[in-house]
Formats: structure tokens, C-alpha cells, sequence
């Protein structure tokens, strides 16, 4: 799961692990697909060596290596998307910035695509983004892709955030029989959250983390300010500015610093299939540079 803030004072959360589930389809007993989330961060901001221009590689490599079916991208400019594709030729997009979803081009056909503008306190507009795939074999697909406010004063618009998601999957997908349903993104918000009980409990869906066979390992946070898995250790004083200023949400939970390893604020909720099969908080560097 990868999700972004703007570091220094305005961008003090910068956040960038990957996370990919492997959700398997009731097809038959091989069938699988791959969803990632993966907060891309504005390819505007300026993070000296971490720039978009010197990890981009990263990006691609990292999408090259995972094999995703599909990808919730979240903080993605049009020129962003426009080099993935350039350097992804398998797959395809639906909305260039904001809010992108990528999709493996040999596995899915796109059917349908909309985005709705969601309620935002932030200076960053916030959007519901889906997409409808068919496959060869089985139900659609019905992609959900969002964002939601940062701060620790928008937790109740984190929560009509949520609640205006939970309606629109609602009412797109409530006539179709079986559909399997996915929401990726970058909610700022933990498991046990107002957000995250409504939308599992509203709607139905569960959490990959939660019900996955196999966590390939327990990763604390789904961001690291660009010191991979030593943030937890190696960065100590930054641990401390962002209890200070950023550890208790207005929902009562700790939101950035816990010692619990469930607590990430990326997800991956799904809906009409079994439990996955592997859930990965992906922490790899490439060549150095992590993406």
C-alpha cells in the first residue's frame, strides 16, 4: 500500500510501501488475480534525491516485479501515468491523475469507468474513482479507488467520506448479481476506525489483511519517509513529531505510531471472493532507491 502526504511541515507524511493482496476469484482452483495499492506521491513534490525523476524507475520496476491484476493508484499526476504506460505497455488506465487505476490488459476488459468528487476539508481534492472489468471466466470486477482527508482534525470527514463510498459502491453495484468487488486506497486511517467499521460492516466487505492464509510479514506502517523498514527504529525523533502532532486522531485511535503490526493505513477491502490467499506489505528498495 502506498499512500502520501507532503513532508516538512506541509508534507510530514510521506508514505511509500506498497501493498499487494492476492485475492482468489471463484473461477475455478488456479485462477487468481493481484491488487495493489500503491500511493504514487505528487510527482511535483520537491523530496531532493527521492524526487518522481529519480525513483520512477523504482515504480516501474516494482509494478514489473509484483505482477498486479489491478492497481489502485493514489496522488498520481497525468505525467505520472503517462510514463507508466510508456514503460508498462501491458497495461491500460482508467483516469490519468488523482485517483488511477491500472489494469493488466491481458486478463481484463474494461466495461464501464466513472469518478465522483468526494466532500474534502484538505487543500488536495479528494474522488471516488471505479472501474468494471470482465474477464474470460467468472462475475465482473468492480474496482473502487479513493483517498481520503489527512489530518487530525478531519476525522469526521473521513467518516462522510466513507459513508458517501459506502452509498455510491452501493448503488453501483446493488443490482449485480455476485460481483466481486474491490476498494483499494489510502484511507488515513487505521483498522478499528469509524471509517474502517463502516465500510466493512455497511457494505459487507473485509479486510484482506485480517482474512488472508498468509501474511508474507508484519510490517508496522504502510509509510516509511523514504528510510524503508528503519523508520521504526532509525528515525526516532521523527517518531516523536509525528506523536507529537499527528498520534491521536479525532476517532480516538493512534493513527501514525503503534506497536501493533495491523496498524496500516492503506487497505485493501474485497467483497465475493474467498479469503486471499497472501497478503504483502511490499518493502523493497530498487537499486537503492525505494519508490
Amino acid at each position: 500500500e502506498k499512500t502520501t502526504k507532503r513532508l516538512g511541515v506541509k508534507n510530514c507524511m510521506s508514505r511509500f510501501f506498497v501493498v499487494a493482496a492476492i485475492v482468489i476469484v471463484t473461477i475455478d482452483m488456479v485462477t487468481s488475480f493481484k491488487v495493489m495499492s500503491f500511493n504514487l506521491r505528487f510527482g511535483d513534490s520537491n523530496d531532493g534525491d527521492r524526487s518522481w525523476p529519480n525513483r520512477k524507475y523504482a515504480v516501474v520496476a516494482t509494478i514489473k516485479t509484483q505482477k498486479p491484476t489491478v492497481v489502485g493508484l493514489q496522488e498520481v499526476l497525468h505525467f505520472q501515468t503517462e510514463y507508466l504506460l510508456q514503460h508498462l505497455p501491458n497495461y491500460a488506465a482508467h483516469m490519468h491523475h488523482w485517483n488511477t487505476i491500472l489494469y493488466d490488459t491481458a486478463a481484463l476488459k474494461l466495461q464501464d469507468a466513472k469518478m465522483i468528487w468526494l466532500n474534502s476539508v484538505s487543500s488536495q481534492k479528494k474522488i471516488l474513482t471505479w472501474a468494471v472489468f470482465t474477464q474470460p471466466k467468472g462475475p465482473p470486477i468492480y474496482h473502487f479507488n479513493t483517498h481520503l482527508d489527512v489530518s487530525w482534525f478531519t476525522g469526521e470527514h473521513r467518516l462522510s467520506q466513507a459513508k458517501h463510498i459506502a452509498t455510491t459502491v452501493a448503488a453501483v453495484t446493488g443490482n449485480v448479481h455476485d460481483p466481486i468487488v474491490v476498494l483499494t486506497g489510502d484511507f488515513n486511517c487505521v483498522r478499528g476506525s469509524a471509517p474502517w467499521f463502516y465500510l466493512t460492516e455497511q457494505l459487507g466487505m473485509f479486510d484482506s489483511w485480517e482474512t488472508t492464509t498468509t501474511k508474507n510479514n508484519d510490517t508496522l506502517f504502510t509509510y516509511h519517509h523514504f528510510y524503508g523498514p528503519t523508520v521504526d527504529s532509525g528515525f526516532s525523533w521523527k517518531r516523536w513529531v509525528a506523536t507529537l502532532f499527528f498520534g491521536i486522531s479525532s476517532m480516538g485511535h493512534k493513527r501514525w505510531l503503534s506497536n501493533d503490526p495491523n496498524y496500516h493505513l492503506d487497505w485493501i477491502l474485497v467483497k465475493g471472493v474467498p479469503p486471499p490467499t497472501s497478503f504483502t506489505v511490499v518493502v523493497d528498495a530498487v537499486g537503492g532507491q525505494w519508490p
